[in-house]
């Protein structure tokens, strides 16, 4: 059994090091703003589809009845527009983006249908863990959103860093 120790010999730089980074840590609004944008614009691929995209066709009987109703039947996502809007545009009404805290960010949509689909999730979400409807640049936001974080508190603590994302 090999025993190791240490000893922080300048313990009260170390320990005003921790509070600092507690201090960054406590208000991520800047890095939360970007992943929010990056949830938006990644988002777009989802509704740009020429043709059925990774989803289930829509139905024969389907297909004429959203041809009438709203002159196309693809993307196959969008009927009103409403979802994509909300999907896509932060600015929305139907959109919901939040950071309570300083530290949770919330993404939502008003949009019924969206509440419908997503009903069985506690959070409206597409994304890696349902890869056979994520586009690439969708699979690929844990990766920019960690970079973005760790860039975040790396710049606030005083080290060098690259571009974030």
């Amino acid at each position: 059994m090999v025993k190791t120790s240490y000893k922080v010999s300048n313990l009260a730089e170390f320990q005003a090091r921790l509070r600092e980074a507690q201090g960054v840590a406590n208000d991520l609004t800047e890095p939360l703003e970007a992943i929010a944008a990056d949830w938006y614009r990644s988002e777009r691929g989802s509704f740009a589809y020429p043709g059925a995209g990774p989803y289930r066709d829509l139905t024969a009987r389907y297909k004429v009845r959203k041809r009438r109703a709203v002159g196309a039947v693809y993307p196959i996502l969008v009927r009103t527009g409403r979802l994509k809007k909300s999907a896509t545009d932060p600015s929305s009404l139907d959109s919901v983006v939040a950071i309570r805290d300083r530290k949770y960010l919330t993404i939502d949509s008003r949009v019924p249908y969206a509440r419908h689909v997503q009903a069985w999730r506690p959070f409206f979400f597409v994304g890696p863990e349902a890869r056979q409807y994520a586009t690439p640049d969708q699979v690929a936001r844990p990766t920019r959103w960690k970079k973005i974080l760790t860039s975040y508190l790396l710049q606030h603590l005083g080290f060098s860093v690259g571009r974030a994302a």
